[in-house]
């Protein structure tokens, strides 16, 4: 198992997320509430959503769009939207 990097950004400790392991229960209940910001919107698009959901993290961050730690966001995400548009 690698060791998680991170860094220090005003005092916090910020994990990057890179690997599907990475992405915990914590960071896709964050993913859950930044689907709400897209409720309204035809589409949610992969690079919008992560910069909007971690512009507001503190804890968290990513380094690329393409790894399979964003893409394990991103079915949760879409996952979600799809259930709540089935209602």
């Amino acid at each position: 198992m690698t060791a998680k990097r991170t860094y220090e950004r005003n005092g916090l400790t910020i994990t990057i997320l890179e690997t599907a392991d990475d992405v915990t229960p914590d960071v896709l209940a964050r993913a859950e509430e930044t689907v709400d910001w897209f409720d309204n919107e035809p589409t949610m698009p992969t690079e919008d959503f992560l910069d909007r959901m971690f512009r507001r993290d503190r804890e968290y961050d990513l380094e690329e769009y393409d790894n399979p730690a964003a893409r394990t966001i991103m079915r949760h995400a879409r996952k979600i939207r799809r259930d709540r548009n089935e209602i």
